[in-house]
This record gives structure tokens, C-alpha cells and sequence, in this order.
């Protein structure tokens, strides 16, 4: 359900980013839901043989296919096809193909700043979750049976990260997108999702007043922030690119608990947001390169009304689009993943 909710607050901001300027925070609940998703198949299956091995063809199965189908059409297909649509965006992306193959678009990003051409900008944060993927499962092991030890990689990470927007961006002259798209400066919502997995697991129940409270903190600081620097809660903000990553993500791991404490009772709200979440990853990777091919196409009206058939007809095809993907494509990769499942064993963490 929370997935699905990510995927509509960051297609929202992409659709309607004049007047929804704070949907941006989806890519925060992504984070750290994968912290929290992660760190749960990690625990599990430590113990077991192969496990990294296990884990890192897991996750390519996972991300990889359809991501370099993507990739195939915008660099392969679209310029032999001569298709005029395309041509400008694959003009000005090919010369800078390689960082895209290799997940590392989002370092080219955080020195030049986003390119002329949006098509393939959101692309950066499955490339921020892949280096995430590549060193988690080492902090897990470190971790998984020292609660001192957790303790004090959580607080390091967070001061990491603090640090790393604060004084080392600057000192490396990145650009101000360093602070939004490195997994450096975003390391701290990975580890708030996965040290929240060990709260849940831990001895002790989890309090649900406790998550409250942190929630609550979190949103109220936000608002104070958003309200001092003129309600606007944008990425490339002062507050944000200080502290403001990480008040989010504290909310967004006090919303995460909270959800598996409590029972949802809106049956059809539910409904709908646990469908955008099965099919979120599809709808992430193709809405935006929709989006754009739509607004080349509708040139003729303008202001809202032009706004709001551009992101009526983007989110139809998108879904479309992440609906055919998933059950013609990319559900032959998920057949292929059980062979690579570990014998998990249940555990109660210390």
C-alpha cells in the first residue's frame, strides 16, 4: 500500500510540479521502505549458504530487465528507427549512455545538474538504490547480532549523511543535486527503514505512541521549516538540503510503523493503493518519458487545461504501459527468482 502511495505522490510532482512541489517527498517513503524491506530479506536469510549471492541476483532480477529494456528502446531502438518523437531526447542523452547502463547516472548528475532533456532524470534514485544495494548487505552482517553495534552505525550513518550535505558537497564543488541524488547524502532514509526492521523485531514490542510522537515531531518541524522559508518543502531548499532529508524520513518510518501496527480500515483506498504498489516500479520507469513524448504531442492548448489533459492522458498510458510490462515481461524474471531464494529461518533479533 505504501509503495502504491510513493508512486502517486511522485507522479503528481512530475505532472503538476507548479502546483504539487512537495510530491517529491514519495522518493523518501521509497527509501525507506526499501531500508526497512531490505534489511527483513537480509536478516532472514543470513544464516543461510549463498546468501549474498542469493540476494544480489534477486534484486538484478528485480530492477535490471525492465530498466534496460528501457534503455534499449531510448539508445537502440528510437535512433534507428529515425522516430522524430525521440530524436531530440536521444540526441542529447546517448553521448552520456555509459553512466545510465551502469547505474551511475546519478554521480554525472550530482556535478553537472540535470540535463537539458528530462526523459530519463528520475532514472537516478534506481541508480542511488542499487549502490545501496552494494554495500547494505556488509552493515547487516556487521550489525544483525551486536544491538550496541546497530546503535552505533545508525547514529554514524545519520551524521554521515548530515555531514556529507553540509560541508563535503561543497568542499568536492558538486553540484546542489549531490545532496539530492547520491546515496551518500540519502543514506540516512536506507538506514532509518532498516534500523526500523529491528525495532519491529527486537525484543521489546514496538510502541505505537513512541512512532506517533516521531511522526508527529518530524511533521510539526517540517511545517516550522516549510513556514520560515515560504511553504516551500523543494528538494533544492536550504532546510531540505540540510536537515529536511532526514526529518522525512523520520516521518516516513514513523507512517512505515505505524501502517504495520495498525489495521486499514478504508477497504477501497486500500485497494487502489496496493495495485499502484504492484505495479509502482513500472509506473516510476515509464511515466516520465511518457509524459514527455505527450507534451510534444499536445502543443495546441495551453495553461491548466493543457496541464491537466497532458497528466490525464501520461497517467492512462502509464499505467498501461507498467500493466503489460509487468504480467508479459517481467513476470518471466519472477519465475526465474524462486531458484535463488535461500532456506529463510526466523530469528528474533537482540
Amino acid at each position: 500500500m505504501l509503495r502504491g502511495l510513493a508512486i502517486l505522490l511522485v507522479m503528481t510532482f512530475h505532472f503538476f510540479r507548479n502546483n504539487f512541489q512537495f510530491g517529491w517527498v514519495g522518493v523518501d517513503l521509497f527509501f525507506v521502505l526499501s531500508g526497512f524491506l531490505i534489511t527483513g530479506k537480509l536478516v532472514e536469510s543470513m544464516n543461510s549458504p549463498g546468501f549474498l549471492r542469493s540476494f544480489y541476483i534477486r534484486r538484478i532480477l528485480r530492477i535490471v530487465p525492465l530498466y534496460f529494456a528501457v534503455l534499449v528502446i531510448f539508445f537502440l531502438l528510437l535512433p534507428s528507427l529515425k522516430f522524430d518523437l525521440f530524436t531530440t531526447a536521444v540526441q542529447s542523452l546517448s553521448r552520456q549512455q555509459w553512466y545510465y547502463w551502469t547505474f551511475s547516472v546519478n554521480f554525472l548528475e550530482a556535478k553537472h545538474g540535470w540535463p537539458a532533456n528530462i526523459s530519463l532524470n528520475h532514472l537516478w534514485s534506481i541508480a542511488c538504490e542499487m549502490q545501496f544495494y552494494l554495500i547494505w548487505p556488509f552493515v547487516i552482517r556487521w550489525v544483525v547480532n551486536h544491538r550496541q553495534a546497530r546503535i552505533v552505525a545508525f547514529l554514524l550513518l545519520l551524521l554521515f549523511a548530515f555531514v556529507f550535505r553540509t560541508l563535503i558537497t561543497d568542499f568536492l564543488s558538486l553540484n546542489y543535486l549531490a545532496n539530492y541524488v547520491l546515496p551518500f547524502s540519502r543514506i540516512d532514509a536506507f538506514a532509518i527503514g532498516g534500523f526500523l526492521y529491528f525495532y519491529f523485531t527486537s525484543s521489546r514490542p514496538p510502541n505505537f505512541r513512541l512512532l506517533l510522537l516521531v511522526g508527529l515531531a518530524s511533521l510539526i518541524i517540517i511545517l516550522i521549516l516549510a513556514f520560515w522559508f515560504d511553504l516551500n518543502w523543494h528538494y533544492s531548499n536550504y532546510p531540505v538540503q540540510t536537515v529536511g532529508y532526514t526529518l522525512n524520513a523520520f516521518f516516513w518510518g514513523s507512517v512505515v510503523g505505524i501502517s504495520c501496527l495498525s489495521r486499514f480500515n478504508d477497504q477501497f483506498l486500500y485497494r487502489c493503493l496496493a495495485k499502484a504498489g504492484k505495479y509502482s516500479y513500472g509506473l516510476y520507469v515509464f511515466h516520465v518519458p511518457v509524459m514527455v513524448a505527450v507534451q510534444k504531442l499536445i502543443k495546441e492548448s495551453s495553461g491548466d487545461y493543457r496541464v491537466i489533459l497532458v497528466a490525464s492522458i501520461s497517467f492512462f498510458i502509464s499505467i498501461l504501459l507498467a500493466v503489460l510490462s509487468y504480467h508479459s515481461y517481467e513476470r518471466y524474471f519472477f519465475r526465474m527468482r524462486p531458484a535463488f531464494t535461500p532456506i529463510q529461518k526466523s530469528r528474533q533479533v537482540r
